[in-house]
């Protein structure tokens, strides 16, 4: 099922174990697991404009344009990791559809994802200039 939404997709979001899962089932034994080598099988196989891969607290890998991007996370007290990947790809798609820079697309969705997994819920209140303030200060990782 999910190749078959890939093929629909411009962009795709999973984390590492979600990508290492899908590389193994698609690409048995013919090379070794690499974030990288993933995203450029998947890019190409699948036509996809972009793919983020999340890393937890050790930020993301973006992949664009044959481009692989990291970014590294923002440190967080963590409440609960439920809705954090959700809350990424959501400001990852608000920077991306708004042509910022990869690299500024990607501080501020690991912002947000650090925010929400700082809660103990999944859906705290959050504003843009909150998320803003974190990912374009000067104490970025």
């Amino acid at each position: 099922m999910v190749k078959r939404l890939c093929r629909l997709a411009t962009v795709l979001k999973l984390n590492e174990a979600e990508a290492k899962t899908m590389f193994e089932l698609s690409e048995p034994a013919k090379e070794q697991f690499s974030l990288e080598t993933f995203c450029s099988a998947w890019a190409s196989e699948y036509d996809l404009d972009a793919i983020c891969l999340t890393l937890g607290a050790a930020g993301c890998c973006i992949y664009e344009r044959d481009v692989f991007t990291a970014c590294g996370g923002y440190p967080a007290q963590v409440g609960d990791t439920v809705g954090a990947g959700d809350a990424f790809a959501a400001g990852f798609l608000y920077g991306y559809h708004r042509g910022w820079p990869t690299g500024k697309t990607a501080r501020f969705a690991n912002a947000i994802g650090a925010n929400v997994a700082s809660h103990a819920c999944a859906t705290p209140p959050l504003t843009l200039v909150e998320c803003s303030a974190v990912a374009f200060s000067s104490q970025s990782v």
